[in-house]
């Protein structure tokens, strides 16, 4: 009897997962796990832990949501935490697994601990269901990977074949569990962590449920005809798709969603704003395999340009950054929104990382990892490689990109609405009374 043993990771879903019905077609006893690594929560990667509370919550419910849908089917999903190539391992071995099927990972870590747990079973089975398309499609060396819009052109010049999303599978297979209850899990996570507990003002509902309604509700009102027109607005829920946290942990499929504008155009109307949303799904298309192809690039301080950026990390400036209380109130809100929700519109990240790169001349790593902290749509390669982006060290290294900030504030917050809703009085400004080299600045001749 072979038994497969099916590792979820940023693909929490049951539809339209590929790599899961392959395992599953060639299985006749199953397991599914989720693996919880406790490295999330310690101040390791630039001086900050990977998960906050937002995240946290998120990835909780997404979890929870997994769990019901698998028990519905008779199976369940099993929690690990520790290191995921030790407890992967571990469970192999537990339930003497012949096959191990995951989503072709994106991210250089995690495609570097697969092929760690790879080597204690005898097949891996791992398709595409994290982007449109796959590896065969767009080599890695292919030149148009220099920029996004030689990507961009490629893709729509080539006509190249995009699979429909796929239904699930039947799951009529035998199972194998070994879980204490989620619950009783994430307690124990949060007893140990109790920062993960704060309560979050966000707006999202984690699993797949949520975001399949979400996709239906979206495309049943009329904001995908006007999205190009509304999508930079800071601070308003109808004015993007708001697709990105579903997609960032896998509870959709870009697949999904670009089939839903495909339905959506056929039903209703095909213009520029429809145009846009998959003018987006490009943008993380391209991220994806361009993180493929940079490997540890994507993080190091240099990225792929020929020379160093001149930033540097500044302790003070960059608190007050996370903190929100530099001398520009607009960042200032950004920031605020960020931490109390998760989660900010894509004009008001340009403007914080333009701020901390240009303004405050700071090390764009410490800002992707502060991201990577809060973020409810956390996706390693756009996250990283929107930062390279704004810095100049990605692929595209045409010296980065800055924002003048009143121009930002004149054009996008012209009333002072959002930033007002986000402020509050421990966003006073101090300007350091030392400068980079320690030396005394006089406040006064």
């Amino acid at each position: 009897m072979k038994t497969g043993l099916f590792w979820f990771n940023a693909d929490l879903r049951l539809d339209d997962n590929n790599s899961l019905r392959e395992l599953l077609n060639r299985s006749e006893c199953v397991g599914f796990v989720y693996v919880i690594d406790p490295r999330w929560f310690h101040p390791l990667r630039f001086h900050q832990p990977r998960m906050a509370a937002p995240r946290w919550q998120f990835l909780k419910q997404s979890l929870s949501d997994l769990h019901r849908q698998l028990k519905d089917k008779g199976h369940a999903l099993t929690l690990l935490v520790g290191d995921p190539i030790t407890e992967l391992s571990l469970q192999l071995r537990s339930w003497n697994a012949d096959l191990l099927g995951c989503s072709t990972p994106t991210g250089y870590f995690e495609a570097q601990q697969l092929s760690a747990v790879a080597a204690n079973v005898s097949r891996v089975i791992t398709n595409t269901d994290l982007t449109l398309f796959n590896s065969v499609q767009l080599a890695q060396d292919h030149p148009t990977m220099t920029s996004f819009s030689q990507f961009r052109k490629y893709v729509e010049s080539s006509d190249l074949p995009l699979s429909s999303p796929s239904p699930s599978h039947s799951f009529e297979l035998a199972s194998v569990a070994s879980t204490e209850s989620l619950e009783t899990i994430f307690s124990r996570i949060e007893e140990r962590w109790p920062q993960l507990a704060t309560p979050s003002q966000s707006r999202f509902q984690g699993g797949s449920v949520a975001a399949q309604k979400h996709l239906i509700d979206y495309f049943s009102s009329a904001n995908a005809a006007c999205y190009k027109d509304t999508r930079n607005a800071l601070d308003d829920w109808d004015s993007s798709t708001k697709f990105s946290p579903y997609l960032a942990i896998g509870n959709l499929s870009a697949r999904q969603v670009w089939s839903a504008v495909s339905d959506y155009e056929r039903k209703h109307i095909a213009n520029t704003s429809t145009y846009w949303i998959r003018f987006e799904l490009l943008w993380r298309e391209y991220f994806h395999h361009l993180a493929i192809r940079q490997g540890p690039k994507s993080f190091r301080f240099q990225g792929s340009a020929s020379r160093r950026p001149l930033t540097f990390f500044n302790a003070t400036r960059f608190a007050q950054w996370c903190a929100g209380s530099t001398e520009f109130p607009l960042v200032n809100a950004c920031m605020n929104q960020l931490r109390a929700t998760g989660y900010i519109s894509n004009r008001a990240r340009q403007i914080v990382a333009s701020c901390l790169v240009n303004e405050l001349n700071c090390d764009w790593r410490f800002g992707a990892a502060y991201f990577e902290q809060y973020l409810v749509d956390y996706d390693v390669a756009a996250n990283w490689g929107n930062w390279q982006y704004i810095a100049g060290v990605g692929a595209d290294t045409r010296g980065g990109r800055h924002f003048n900030l009143e121009k930002q504030s004149a054009v996008y917050d012209a009333d002072g609405r959002y930033t007002r809703k986000w402020l509050d009085n421990s966003n006073e400004y101090v300007a350091p009374w030392v400068d980079a080299v320690d030396w005394p600045i006089a406040l006064s001749d």
